[in-house]
């Protein structure tokens, strides 16, 4: 297939003709956004048939990977999708097949693999609050999400992204999830607290 998938708002990619940049016969530019240019650091991943991927548009997206048609979206309000890419957990007798992320704004997501909808079990109504645990006394802080999570066996493991400097702020720590209830299994202190080795 010729020219290029641009994800983003409306209702769906856009295929790009190359040699001019505009939508091709039949697409409607329904990328989202128009002209509006958005880099993407994502590594898409491909489960079943199915390309999931986080669009620069505030989107994850589920996609034909020979067509790049549309499956289904979900959109975030007021926040973007981690921007390097997603994980997928194929799901047991208590959990759908799930797609987890990140999120700007300090949640990580899961979504229904085979429909985008939240996952109502996981935390409240598919998302955790991220800045729980981690406020070293500020009430205020940039917390959020660059990479995805990873899963492992039963547990979701998140890294994060805050600010370096002030040097006091938002605790990094690296924390395990239940992936099925979105319930903090452990943290670990990236910098050691007094009553703990290192």
């Amino acid at each position: 297939m010729q020219g290029e998938v641009r994800m983003g708002g409306g209702k769906g990619p856009a295929v790009v003709a190359p040699q001019t940049g505009a939508p091709a016969a039949g697409c409607g530019g329904r990328g989202g956004g128009g002209n509006r240019g958005r880099t993407s650091e994502a590594s898409p991943i491909v489960v079943g048939a199915i390309l999931y991927m986080p669009s620069p548009y505030n989107r994850v997206v589920a996609l034909e990977p020979e067509t790049g048609k549309e499956i289904w979206h979900y959109e975030l309000t007021g926040a973007s999708p981690s921007t390097r890419g997603v994980e997928y957990s194929p799901g047991d007798a208590v959990s759908p097949p799930t797609i987890f992320f990140g999120s700007t704004d300090g949640y990580p997501v899961a979504l229904n693999a085979k429909t985008g909808k939240l996952v109502p079990g996981f935390g409240n109504e598919g998302k955790v609050n991220m800045k729980v645990g981690i406020e070293n006394g500020f009430e205020t802080g940039n917390f959020s999400f660059s990479s995805p999570p990873k899963v492992y066996k039963n547990m979701v493991i998140t890294g994060a992204r805050v600010l370096e400097s002030p040097a006091l702020r938002f605790a990094g720590d690296t924390r395990a999830f239940d992936a099925h209830t979105g319930k903090l299994l452990w943290q670990f202190h990236s910098i050691a607290r007094p009553d703990e080795p290192g």
